[in-house]
């Protein structure tokens, strides 16, 4: 595509005159880009810049001419008068090729000024995002009850409709009144309320009655419809000495008096009461207090919702009463006929000291019926529970303009749970979000084609995206500056997360960076770099997932690169990638310079500033690595190749078993150590990290551990024994030495030097297992004793196994007792025979199972158990006496070990000990199709770590 050589495709429009309350889709659009300085450039600043945490209002400025005074506000006679001012719309478009509206704001600044001369005079323009305007405000939102009654609900024709008269009764402290919410006639008091006295988080504190306290409020006049509806919220702490009307209220039907009565009993009722003119009861339908699948039975001491509601239907009348918790609710229902209901003209809660103790607000009255309560009753608890997109539809529900800060979601964030709705204003709300989502707020840059001028990036949306745009560093598709970063501004590797809400503070939970999840960023190797966040999210055991993510995004290895620069007047080819970018974007820049690291480069969008001249268009992006964004997904059981399947970065890195050349290709043997990398064909072909170099396998299988032999026992009175090596002893084998003093009380062993205590027995133990990693050149190894007495037996006998992990070690994050997957002791009462204890499957193939067995006697054989095969009878009568037994098990799928016996012959009852162990075993064979896949060349020797390229993380 050729850049124009004369100006650019580009233009400014502003919406005179347009009306902020209607859609933005309706505004006129003029054409102004005439009067706009090209010598002064148009710029642009959206997102946020390197290092926020939060985004700030974009920015638009440029210089316009105002000869003729269009641009001021203030001059009669300007063409553009009572048309321009602060709050008009202004919106920069491009076209090349295809059009793009690249900001949408509103004029916030129009400074006139003027040469010396007055020859030039002009108006050095600034206009804003909606974010300027909100952060502008402090009013707070109203609190979730008020929200949910005043703004109305859709009744049982479709039509939305609000209350004729409504007393949220949240007034403060000090009133001496109860203010409605339209500004009718206020509710008024009668004796001693006490205002502002508790409530629940979906509401400010409402007033307690006291003793012989009550309130009266006269409704508004209105048109008679034949339908009324009452409602009020309350909160009775215990069961009432007798009878109480809890609200009343009079109409101009035929029945001018009505009221709900809570009657003590077995059970306790509550009883919607019609009386006629004479005050003789006409209606008298009760309902027990209680909530089917709330609170439980008779529920005092909980925040209810209550209501009653009449319907005029022919010459009779349907009348409802409801009660409701947060979640569920109960009800009963009749007909009364030949009356009406006329229109309700006073509602009061009657003062009687049997109310002492109730907290109640929120007394509503409609002139239509809604065929269901007509607010949420999860607004009493401030709708917790809320995903984020619910709750930005809340949000937006008390928004109904795009442009007084409606948001429009981007991905669907379902699965993050919030606390109550906060009474901040409308921007802490949104912001509020933010924050659970782990998003991205942003100022959509076309309101009149999205569905809000803003944009909540939800935490789904940015994870695993594909690249839209590439850039290749050796093509020359970037521009000066273009510098990578190696700091720690945004290194945080120790995250507390604390539960905010309506109700103050929640718990905490504390994440650190550990070895193997988060590389080489962890507080022993670089420093404790520790951060907090208050988070409204719904239970306490959320805020673990909220501060392991920070932690994620605060531990990213690697370069940064805070500023690319794009200049399309050099490079005109990347426009129409460019147009189809915002932020969120994932771009990719290939063939990055030499002596940096040699992969890709992934990076994340944050913002941008963006620079129009004559014959120039450059932008400026902000941006952040992609990579932790990169997330775990489970696959299908098979023919599921999709790109983000479950790599984890914190999956065990495995370690090459013998060296590598720099070309070789082909079967190569490695240590998954005790996890098995895949081997499903659909995962492959699959590329892995080795000392930097990235290789592409091909496919992975295994290799079946195998037990090679076992060497003669060897035993001594109370003495150190020596046990012969196994014979067939090869490089990289188990060895494995199997040992006991008689002495049960007081004996134990020391570690034989150069091995490792399996951790079976407990370190005093009389009985041990040690192992070690055969280097090619071994001795016998010294078993020797401590605190034991003459005629205490020590035995030992040694047995060697092949294809099982060898590379364990500090490199790996591991050490060799890590080979122990799962083990089972017991110590067994004097007894011929020798019990031992069941051992679940352990759920991968190869493993090896070990069945060993001591006994302070000796015997003559011990029968082999079914699907085992003996290593080792080990019986002795030196001191005074004893026995050792061990048997192996490779599995092929995973078997469970029942508990059992082993059958001894010989011998004399006595106590014994058993161990049924599984350990990790088999190696993987990994086949090589591709080096040198980032373009580093290079040999690698045995032990190199072997991690997956490219390792996804579990998303929150």
């Amino acid at each position: 595509m050729a850049f124009p050589t004369t100006a650019l495709n580009l233009t400014v429009e502003l919406a005179l005159g347009a009306d902020l309350t209607a859609d933005p889709s309706t505004w006129a659009w003029t054409d102004v880009t005439a009067y706009v300085y090209a010598r002064d450039f148009i710029r642009i600043q959206r997102g946020r810049p390197d290092g926020a945490t939060q985004t700030p209002p974009s920015l638009c400025q440029f210089t316009a001419d105002n000869g003729d005074g269009r641009w001021c506000a203030y001059d009669p006679s300007g063409a553009w008068f009572g048309q321009i001012g602060r709050g008009t719309p202004v919106r920069i478009l491009v076209d090349e090729g295809t059009s793009s509206v690249r900001w949408t704001g509103f004029l916030s600044a129009l400074p006139p000024r003027w040469s010396p001369a007055q020859t030039d005079r002009y108006v050095q323009v600034s206009a804003s995002g909606i974010l300027q305007r909100l952060e502008r405000g402090s009013t707070p939102l109203r609190s979730a009850l008020v929200r949910a009654i005043a703004g109305g609900s859709v009744d049982g024709s479709g039509t939305h409709r609000q209350p004729v008269a409504y007393w949220p009764g949240e007034d403060g402290s000090g009133a001496t009144s109860l203010a409605e919410y339209s500004g009718g006639p206020a509710m008024t008091f009668v004796n001693s309320l006490t205002p502002a006295s508790d409530g629940p988080d979906g509401s400010l504190p409402l007033p307690e009655f006291t003793s012989s306290a009550g309130v009266s409020g006269s409704v508004p006049a209105h048109p008679l419809t034949g339908k009324w509806e009452v409602a009020c919220l309350f909160n009775f702490p215990a069961v009432p000495s007798a009878a109480v009307t809890l609200m009343r209220w009079k109409t101009s039907g035929t029945y001018p008096t009505w009221e709900i009565i809570l009657t003590p009993g077995t059970p306790d009722v509550l009883t919607l009461v019609a009386r006629d003119t004479a005050d003789a009861i006409q209606i008298n339908e009760a309902m027990n207090f209680d909530i089917p699948s709330g609170p439980g039975s008779e529920p005092y001491g909980h925040w209810l919702l209550l209501f009653a509601a009449a319907e005029q239907v022919g010459a009779n009348v349907d009348y409802d009463l409801q009660l409701y918790a947060a979640t569920a609710g109960a009800g009963v229902s009749g007909t009364e006929n030949s009356i009406t209901t006329g229109v309700v003209t006073r509602l009061s809660v009657p003062a009687s000291a049997k109310l002492d103790g109730m907290h109640a607000g929120h007394w509503a009255v409609w002139d239509t019926v809604f065929g269901v309560f007509p607010v949420d009753p999860a607004a009493i608890s401030a709708f917790s529970g809320d995903t984020v997109s619910e709750r930005i539809a809340r949000i937006n529900i008390v928004t109904p303009v795009p442009v007084d800060g409606a948001v429009e979601e981007y991905g669907t964030d379902d699965v993050n749970k919030m606390g109550p709705q906060i009474q901040g204003t409308r921007l802490d709300a949104i912001r509020e979000c933010e924050t659970v989502t782990n998003g991205r707020l942003i100022e959509n840059r076309d309101p009149t084609t999205a569905d809000a001028v803003l944009g909540l990036l939800a935490h789904d949306y940015l994870t695993n995206q594909t690249t839209d745009l590439t850039l290749n560093h050796d093509s020359g598709n970037l521009a000066p500056p273009f510098e990578p970063t190696d700091d720690d501004q945004n290194l945080r590797n120790d995250w507390t997360a604390t539960r905010s809400g309506a109700t103050g503070t929640g718990s905490s939970a504390r994440v650190v960076a550990t070895e193997g999840e988060h590389g080489s960023l962890t507080p022993d190797n670089v420093g404790t770099y520790a951060d907090s966040v208050s988070v409204n999210v719904e239970l306490d055991s959320d805020l673990i997932h909220q501060a392991g993510w920070r932690v994620n995004l605060g531990t990213v290895e690697g370069l940064r690169f805070p500023v690319v620069t794009l200049d399309f007047a050099h490079d005109p080819s990347l426009i129409p990638s460019w147009i189809g970018c915002d932020i969120g974007s994932r771009i990719t820049i290939t063939n990055p310079p030499a002596g940096i690291a040699p992969d890709s480069i992934d990076l994340l969008i944050e913002g941008w500033t963006e620079v129009f001249g004559p014959k120039t268009w450059t932008v400026q992006l902000n941006c952040s690595p992609y990579r932790p964004w990169h997330v775990f997904r489970l696959a299908e059981t098979s023919s599921d190749t999709n790109a983000f399947l479950g790599r984890l970065a914190g999956d065990e890195h495995a370690a090459l078993r013998a060296s590598l050349t720099s070309s070789a290709t082909g079967a190569t043997n490695f240590d998954p150590n005790f996890y098995k990398w895949t081997e499903v064909a659909d995962d492959f072909p699959m590329n892995i990290r080795m000392g930097g170099e990235v290789i592409t396998l091909s496919g992975i299988s295994s290799s079946a551990a195998s037990f090679v032999a076992a060497g003669a026992a060897s035993h001594a009175d109370n003495a150190a024994v020596t046990p012969a090596l196994y014979a067939g002893g090869a490089i990289r084998q188990l060895i494995l030495v199997f040992a006991a003093i008689r002495s049960s009380g007081t004996g134990t062993l020391a570690t034989p030097t150069g091995y490792t205590r399996l951790p079976v027995f407990n370190s005093t133990d009389h009985v041990q297992l040690f192992a070690k990693v055969h280097t090619g050149t071994e001795s016998d190894p010294t078993i020797t004793p401590s605190g034991g007495a003459a005629g205490d037996t020590v035995s030992a006998f040694t047995f060697g196994l092949s294809a099982t992990p060898s590379t364990l070690g500090t490199a790996t994050g591991s050490s060799l007792s890590d080979i122990v997957l799962d083990s089972i002791v017991q110590l067994n009462a004097s007894a011929a025979n020798i019990g031992y204890g069941g051992l679940y499957a352990w759920q991968w193939t190869g493993n090896v199972n070990l069945l060993l067995a001591w006994k302070q006697d000796d015997y003559t054989s011990i029968a082999v158990p079914s699907g085992w095969t003996e290593i080792l009878e080990a019986s002795s009568t030196t001191g005074n006496d004893q026995g050792l037994y061990a048997a192996y098990r490779i599995d092929t799928t995973p078997v469970l070990t029942p508990e059992g016996s082993l059958v001894v012959t010989g011998g004399a009852s006595a106590i014994s000990r058993s161990a049924v162990v599984a350990l990790a075993g088999g190696i993987q064979v990994m086949t090589i199709s591709a080096r040198s896949v980032n373009g580093v060349t290079k040999a690698h020797s045995a032990g190199a770590i072997i991690a997956v390229e490219d390792p996804a993380v579990l998303a929150l």
